[in-house]
């Protein structure tokens, strides 16, 4: 197999070069299918190794510093309306942030200013304002994915599959927007395996039932410095997700039960039930007691059950 970057086959070719028409070059170059050519263009171009530009229309091209600003030229006859007679390049294309109407949501403007880079030479220009369908468009497609999530209850990312059938789109195109919309700052969505998921959401539904302990002064010295504990040792997504939990259902949050747990007589210094070693069982403990609607939620977002009852020492 050809191990030719897509980096080298573009300046091989030597010119911009719309989307479609790269993936199968390097399709072809390197002996792989189309989808395996578009996830080498997409890692290259996280790595900034290439350009991309992306016209009004959605319609996108490849290429190098060194080729010039980019034209139409590179898009197939037909394919582009609205971007026809785009002939300069701005700072946020350039650096990859933007697709148009994810720059249109986040810059909240009609008329974009273009700041063109050394390698393009010096100078400004206006480009024509964006359309409003285009923008409109990427408000409901942000709205959708909020939505998605507020239906899992933060539990979980909405999967790509659920976030295009809810567009109404291919899940390729509702990866590409997604992401775009990442790159750009506009969400902090991002993919997650089913297994991450479960720990995630575990984790960060014991963190928002701790955080609601904190919250309603019920904590003890030792129950605070736990909760520091879990907020330090728990990720910046866990966190987030347990704040958006506690603050958008509360009622869903664990609450605390505070008992001396019944000894297991098989194991005097374990409490029955998967919880933490009892080293008094004199001494008060914590448990934090999922409400049923959260476990019939858990079993409908993961088909599988809820976690164990977790035991604090108070």
């Amino acid at each position: 197999m050809d191990k030719t970057s897509p980096r080298e086959i573009l300046l091989n070719y030597g010119k911009w070069i719309g989307s479609t028409d790269f993936a199968k070059l390097i399709a072809k170059k390197r002996s792989v299918t189309e989808r395996q050519a578009k996830n080498l263009i997409n890692k290259v171009y996280r790595n900034k190794e290439i350009k991309r530009f992306i016209f009004p229309d959605r319609s996108v091209i490849y290429g190098l510093a060194e080729f010039g600003p980019p034209t139409n030229d590179a898009i197939p006859t037909g394919t582009t309306s609205s971007g026809a007679n785009f002939q300069s390049t701005s700072k946020d294309h350039q650096d990859g942030v933007t697709q148009a109407n994810a720059n249109s949501v986040a810059k909240n403007i009609e008329t974009h200013r273009v700041v063109q880079t050394r390698s393009f030479g010096v100078g400004e220009t206006v480009i024509p304002p964006l359309p409003d369908i285009l923008r409109v468009e990427a408000e409901n497609n942000i709205r959708i994915i909020e939505e998605a999530r507020r239906e899992l209850r933060f539990f979980r990312e909405p999967t790509v599959e659920e976030i295009a059938a809810k567009i109404g789109c291919h899940p390729e195109d509702a990866r590409f927007i997604l992401n775009e919309f990442v790159n750009a700052g506009l969400t902090d969505w991002r993919e997650q395996s089913g297994q991450e998921a479960e720990k995630e959401a575990k984790d960060a539904i014991t963190l928002a039932g701790l955080l609601f302990l904190e919250k309603e002064g019920q904590q003890t010295r030792r129950l605070k410095a736990l909760c520091e504990k879990v907020k330090s040792m728990a990720s910046s997504g866990v966190r987030k997700r347990a704040e958006d939990i506690l603050k958008n259902y509360p009622d869903m949050v664990p609450k605390a039960i505070w008992e001396s747990p019944e000894l297991d007589p098989k194991a005097s210094k374990r409490p029955i039930g998967k919880g933490v070693v009892v080293p008094d069982p004199e001494v008060n403990w914590i448990v934090l007691q999922w409400p049923d609607e959260t476990n019939i939620k858990w079993r409908q977002i993961f088909h599988s059950e809820p976690p164990q009852r977790q035991y604090w020492n108070a």
